[in-house]
């Protein structure tokens, strides 16, 4: 059975996911690539590893720019499953253009509209 993680263990875990931001009761991370079809590449990859872990994060896609947010809703909360699979999504190649960043709390209709700007 899987259980939610107190705010010690999150802590901890936090620090083995170096580049993941925590929101709420989520934890999420950006990538920006070159190209659409780079980020489109790269969003098959994480889903191939969800399917493979059976937990699935949402994926917020806007043209080069992907935002992945992980949390196990059958917890309320975060869990040992979110960690595993933000490891598992670290280690996927990417192309040393990728810009790994760390997500900025904001609702996806500001990330829509930043991403539109430029």
């Amino acid at each position: 059975m899987t259980t939610k993680l107190s705010v010690e263990e999150t802590r901890n875990h936090m620090a083995t996911v170096p580049g993941w931001q925590l929101w709420g009761s989520a934890i999420a991370r950006s990538y920006t690539f070159g190209t659409f079809a780079k980020a489109m590449d790269f969003v098959n990859k994480v889903a191939r590893l969800a399917e493979e872990a059976d937990h699935h994060p949402d994926f917020s896609i806007s043209y080069t720019r992907v935002t992945l947010t992980l949390t196990t809703h059958a917890v309320s909360g975060l869990s040992e499953k979110d960690f595993s699979l933000a490891a598992k999504i670290d280690a996927i190649p990417v192309s040393s253009a990728a810009k790994h960043t760390a997500a900025k709390a904001e609702t996806h209709a500001e990330a829509v509209a930043e991403a539109k700007k430029g």
